[in-house]
């Protein structure tokens, strides 16, 4: 910005304009319209780049994720840990940094609202459930034993 105002001053110095008119043929700017001229040439610079740039942002954290994971593998193999023990070690240091697991397990913590919210949505499921009928209850259950064994499933994988 500086750069664009100084050269702006340099051209004011050469040119001199005596109406409006005359300052708009010689291309003069105030320092408002400058400033204005410089934000949009970033921003669109900051817009043809952010595809490239998030690309790399999430290379860096899978590197940095994969060597956090084998660093710590490794040094639970040093220890002399069973092969089940070294990964569930790397994958607590990967949630120790903050990134996702690499056995799909999701670990968090709530907040005392978060905790508040659940248990009120528990509550309206409780009551919603005791106003259904016996046909709309059977086809409930048979959905959760559904949704019970994806996720046992889903469990033996790991």
């Amino acid at each position: 910005m500086d750069a664009a105002w100084a050269e702006q001053q340099a051209l004011r110095k050469k040119k001199k304009a005596r109406t409006k008119e005359e300052e708009k043929e010689l291309g003069w700017k105030s320092k408002r319209d400058v400033c204005i001229e410089v934000y949009e040439r970033a921003l669109n610079d900051a817009q043809d780049n952010e595809l490239s740039a998030w690309k790399k942002k999430q290379q860096n954290s899978e590197i940095r994720a994969a060597r956090i994971f084998f660093e710590a593998w490794d040094e639970a193999d040093k220890v002399g840990k069973r092969k089940e023990e070294a990964m569930n070690w790397a994958n607590n240091e990967l949630t120790r940094a903050g990134l996702r697991r690499l056995d799909g397990k999701t670990v968090g913590h709530q907040s005392k609202r978060d905790k508040e919210v659940f248990e009120m949505e528990e509550q309206l499921r409780a009551a919603m459930r005791k106003q259904l009928t016996a046909e709309e209850l059977e086809k409930l259950v048979a959905f959760e034993k559904h949704e019970k064994a994806l996720a046992a499933k889903n469990k033996r994988r790991w």
